[in-house]
């Protein structure tokens, strides 16, 4: 497995972005492994994964893909088993590190007859021994999809929070701390159309969050599970 690591010495060279507001403690060493297969378990080798860390101006950290300082710190390809290991130094200040499996990584291709995901909202307060292992990540192939269609009506007053949809889900985005509110009460992007896997069941989670008089924000946690045949799916969440 070719690992590239990105040392922060390297900053102008290798980093997406480097505009000295990220920092990080060089005298300690992440890692961050795991394996990926097809739907049937089978390795799947040479697909990009890599970690992103991002520090957003308006302190809303899920929204990674808009912050103003940024850095891919560490990417690699899965070796012949599917497996892949990236080691990079701890971010101190970081709003949000996020793991890319099969999306677009500097001088890698994607493999796109495979699905792709991205776990957001990864915190240092994860870590085992400076270590995350994400285990199995299962990709499907996306020539096997319908669509799924969530709409929203709104009959409880709350604000819709997060979204997050698990399963053979083409292009997923997972929060890893799902049940924690969003930083500083901002609400994370809510996507409403996916291409899914077909004959599956997807797993719809969603947060809700209300105020009372006194101010007090009230965040709740919910799932539902929406059943995937062949044809596409329109499915209705009143919250």
């Amino acid at each position: 497995m070719t690992q590239k690591i990105l040392l922060l010495l390297l900053c102008p060279f290798l980093l997406i972005s480097c505009q000295d507001e990220l920092k990080y403690d060089s005298t300690i060493r992440i890692a961050y492994q795991g394996r990926v297969t097809d739907a049937a378990g089978n390795p799947i080798a040479n697909l990009p994964v890599g970690v992103y860390i991002s520090k957003d101006e308006d302190a809303n950290g899920l929204n990674y893909l808009f912050a103003y300082d940024h850095d891919m710190i560490s990417y690699t390809t899965t070796d012949g088993n599917g497996d892949y290991k990236m080691f990079f130094p701890q971010p101190k200040n970081q709003d949000n590190i996020v793991l890319f499996i099969n999306q677009d990584i500097p001088g890698i291709a994607v493999n796109e007859s495979y699905s792709k995901l991205v776990i957001t909202n990864l915190r240092t307060e994860n870590l085992t021994d400076y270590k995350i292992d994400f285990g199995v990540t299962q990709l499907y192939e996306v020539a096997n999809s319908t669509t799924l269609q969530i709409d929203f009506t709104n009959t409880s007053g709350q604000s819709l929070t997060k979204l997050n949809t698990i399963g053979k889900v083409s292009e997923s985005v997972i929060d890893y701390n799902f049940n924690l509110p969003p930083v500083d009460g901002v609400n994370a992007y809510i996507m409403t159309n996916y291409n899914v896997g077909k004959d599956q069941t997807v797993t719809l989670k969603y947060q809700t969050r209300s105020g009372n008089e006194a101010g007090v924000q009230v965040v709740s946690n919910h799932e539902v599970q929406i059943p995937i045949g062949t044809e596409p799916v329109i499915y209705q969440l009143n919250y």
